[in-house]
């Protein structure tokens, strides 16, 4: 199986902005990177949200590790996985 080239570019950031990836709270949020978007030979996880009710894209063990210790606490609003820094 062919991998897929995995390069950032202004115009796929731009598309990314468009489609409002990193923005958003609790249900509405959507992550900058989903698990389609990074070619990986690991192990990468979507899981449901107790605390936010959607789909969450992590992309390795340990994000996935801290995310189920995450959604079981109660002092927990909200969590953001993949979000974008400022350049």
């Amino acid at each position: 199986m062919a991998r897929r080239r995995y390069t950032i570019d202004e115009t796929r950031l731009a598309l990314f902005e468009q489609e409002g990836r990193g923005k958003g709270v609790r249900a509405d949020y959507k992550p900058w990177l989903t698990v389609q978007d990074v070619p990986s030979a690991g192990r990468c996880t979507r899981l449901q949200g107790i605390h936010t009710g959607r789909i969450h894209h992590l992309l390795s063990d340990i994000e996935r590790s801290l995310f189920y210790w995450l959604d079981w606490q109660d002092s927990v609003f909200d969590i953001r996985e993949q979000f974008p820094l400022d350049r």
